[in-house]
């Protein structure tokens, strides 16, 4: 009987974890190799998330490949949700406003709900690109004329700020129509280097893999992730992440702050 209720416990468990649906998200990983590839009319996606947390009501992330000629499917494009593109393989063209770029991967694309983005790719070669979509009510502090928050950064034109465990890239810091506040920056560990201890804060954050091997620590379990994969921490989980391969490890890590803080 024992047995059989903590089999009963593990399932509940496992449903609340992955029903982003039925409940809120609790912290996990999400790994590329492991993640369902479902092919498509542009070319193929891979579906990471999609429901909402304690502190975003709404977020959905996927991984796009756009086969050469072909223009995102509408889901990647549609308003009324604010909207992080990181190009992760290939090249692509994209359209904010009618103002062009050419993006290189490491490139990425803020977009609020306001835009009007349109993504292409006029390469030979498939692109791959990750859309991360979140949506809360309207309570940025700041007004937002259509267009403000918008900004694309090519990962050439990011400064490398070298630290004592390897460097940083800020990309980051601004009000979107959707949150208090949206941080982000790429973080390079050399080689067998802790991030940090185990810490905490209120705010959701997403650690992204851009390149090496990782292992990433939540409430005390262990992961061990490779190239496209993903984490999601859920706010006040301790987490803390190590380079476990051969050589630096690169990420990307957004957090995503509803409201301004009670001090």
């Amino acid at each position: 009987m024992k047995s059989l209720l903590s089999a009963i416990l593990l399932i509940l468990l496992s449903y609340n974890c992955f029903a982003g649906d039925k409940g809120p998200f609790l912290s996990q990983s999400f790994d590329w190799e492991k993640t369902k590839v479902v092919i498509t009319k542009y070319g193929s996606t891979r579906q990471f998330m999609k429901g909402f947390t304690n502190h975003l009501d709404y977020v959905e992330i996927h991984a796009t490949t756009l086969n050469p000629g072909k223009e995102a499917p509408e889901k990647d494009i549609q308003l009324k949700v604010d909207k992080l593109l990181i190009l992760k393989e290939g090249q692509i063209v994209q359209t904010i406003n009618g103002k062009k770029k050419i993006l290189t991967p490491g490139s990425v694309v803020l977009a609020n709900a306001s835009e009007l983005l349109k993504i292409e790719n006029q390469g030979i070669i498939p692109a791959v690109y990750f859309m991360i979509q979140w949506k809360n009510p309207m309570n940025s502090p700041v007004a937002s004329a259509p267009g403000s928050n918008s900004e694309t950064i090519i990962w050439e034109d990011v400064k490398v700020i070298p630290t004592e465990k390897g460097s940083t890239r800020r990309f980051y810091k601004k009000p979107m129509d959707f949150l208090y506040e949206f941080e982000m920056h790429v973080t390079m560990l050399n080689q067998g280097i802790n991030s940090h201890p185990p810490h905490t804060h209120i705010d959701d954050e997403i650690i992204l893999i851009k390149s090496g091997n990782v292992e990433e620590v939540v409430n005390d379990k262990t992961q061990p992730l490779g190239p496209g994969s993903f984490v999601f921490l859920n706010g006040n989980d301790p987490h803390g992440i190590r380079n476990i391969g051969d050589g630096p490890c690169e990420y990307f890590a957004f957090r995503f702050l509803r409201e301004k803080p009670l001090k």
